[in-house]
Order: structure tokens, then sequence, then C-alpha cells
């Protein structure tokens, strides 16, 4: 029995369904892949559609807790979506517009070049039914922080970042403090070959 993975997966085990297989969606290794150039400073990319469900809020408020300073470190906030200049205008009263770089919708043929380019890839879901720009991202060789709300629990591991709780202000803030300081212990080519093994178009 094939099943996506959505988050009545596990459920389907409680109604005697068993032997299922998740079928993840699957990213063309061959465009996304490891570059070679770094932004000047240190970047954290999140790209999602501006909509409540996404948590960008949740991650504005995380960076106005970490302290952190606009002329080491930036945050590039890719999508559009009805909420957009309400998040602008959040980040202009928290005070760290300075810190964010809007770049409204990117097309999928440029957004791998904000993958290679960050540092870090952040996405703050609430929910998630799988979380692709997550296996983009790993894709590229990028650690990644994301949240338990579904999908990026099959994605993100050990190995390529950290999961932390769901619309925590605190968990999302302490992991931007900690993946500033110790991004560089991740390898990008671990990073490439566990999405290869999950998500690569050939096995």
């Amino acid at each position: 029995f094939f099943v996506m993975k959505f988050l009545f997966f596990k459920p389907l085990e409680q109604f005697n369904i068993k032997n299922s297989i998740v079928i993840p969606n699957l990213v063309n290794e061959d465009v996304f892949k490891i570059g070679n150039k770094l932004n000047k400073k240190f970047t954290f990319f999140t790209l999602s559609n501006m909509v409540d469900i996404k948590g960008i809020d949740i991650l504005l408020y995380a960076i106005k807790e970490t302290n952190m300073e606009s002329d080491s470190v930036e945050f590039l906030i890719g999508g559009s979506g009805p909420l957009l200049d309400e998040y602008k205008s959040l980040a202009g009263s928290l005070k760290i517009s300075k810190m964010i770089k809007w770049l409204g919708q990117i097309e999928p043929e440029r957004s791998v070049n904000f993958f290679q380019a960050c540092n870090v890839f952040v996405l703050p879901s609430k929910y998630e039914t799988f979380g692709v720009v997550c296996a983009e991202a790993i894709a590229c060789g990028k650690p990644v922080i994301a949240t338990r709300c579904g999908g990026p629990e099959s994605i993100v591991n050990d190995i390529n970042g950290v999961l932390i709780k769901p619309e925590s202000v605190k968990e999302l803030s302490e992991a931007i403090i900690k993946m500033r300081f110790t991004s560089q212990h991740y390898s990008s080519k671990e990073i490439r070959k566990d999405f290869i093994s999950k998500f690569s178009r050939v096995k």
C-alpha cells in the first residue's frame, strides 16, 4: 500500500493498515546542487508563501529575540502572499528591518541561487505536509532549521539540521543563534549525500 507523507500517515496504522511505503517528493539534483559562492554576510534564507501557516511572524519575533546585529548577519525572506505587507510592518515595529531583505516572489529556476549562497535555510512553518524547500536546501548542501509540524520530520535529521517545536519563538531564536556559530560543523557533502539517498530522482 503506497501513500504520500501526510499527517494522517501515522493514524493509518491505527486502522490496521500496515506495510505502507512513504513516497517522498523528488527534487531535481541536477539543478539543486552544491554551489561555490556564499554571501558576504552570514545569511539565513527562508522561502515560503506569505500566509499564517508558514510562521513568518514567529521568525520575525525570533530574529528580534536573538539580538543579532545587521552588520554581520542578514535574513533573506522570499515569497509573496496576502500577509507580506503585514510582516514588513511587523519587522518595522520590531526594529529589525535592517536585518531583513524581502525578496518577493522567486521563480523556481532562480531559487537555487539563494539556496546555494546562504549559510542556513529556515522554515518556521506551523504545519507542513512535506516541505519541499527543505529538500531543495539539503540538495544544495545547506543545514536546515525546521519545525516538527508534519513533513519536515521526514527530511531533517542530525546530519542536515535541527528540528524545533512549532510556534516557539524561544526555540527558534536559540536555534538561529546556535546555527550562526556552529553551521560550519555541518558537512555540505554529507548533507548532499543524505539528500541523494532519500530524494534523488535516480536510485
